[in-house]
């Protein structure tokens, strides 16, 4: 399985000194694995010492080792491009995506709303992973 791994140097604004470490799937593009430790124990981990502790967030294992499939997605709406509202927009959305799809509720592109054929459309992506 190939992956990519960031080290982040968290920045709070105050005295906390955090490194996190994000472990991610290329399949899928999903982080499934966050470590956040200290400055000095990430220190003891650099320079060799085992099992250093850490504080894990396990997340998206579900989806690690498959692939992530996006297209594009247009749908009609009723009246004018934005006279209907982003909520009503997403609603109508959600129910004409196409069943084990998920939607991007992202509808604030300038390509977002379009008119096809004198009717009104929408515009954004769903996803699945396979």
């Amino acid at each position: 399985m190939k992956g990519k791994i960031t080290i982040s140097r968290l920045s709070y604004g105050d005295d906390r000194e955090r490194i996190e470490i994000t472990i991610r799937d290329d399949a899928s593009r999903v982080n499934f694995v966050t470590a956040d430790l200290s400055y000095e124990d990430f220190t003891k981990a650099l320079t060799g010492m085992n099992e250093t502790p850490c504080n894990l967030k396990i997340d998206c294992l579900r989806f690690v080792g498959k692939s992530k499939e996006t297209k594009s997605f247009e749908f009609e709406i009723p009246g004018c491009d934005y006279d209907i509202g982003r909520d009503k927009t997403e609603e109508i959305g959600l129910s004409k995506c196409p069943k084990n799809w998920v939607m991007n509720k992202y509808f604030n592109s300038k390509n977002s709303f379009f008119e096809k054929d004198g009717k009104q459309y929408a515009r954004t992506s769903i996803y699945r992973y396979v």
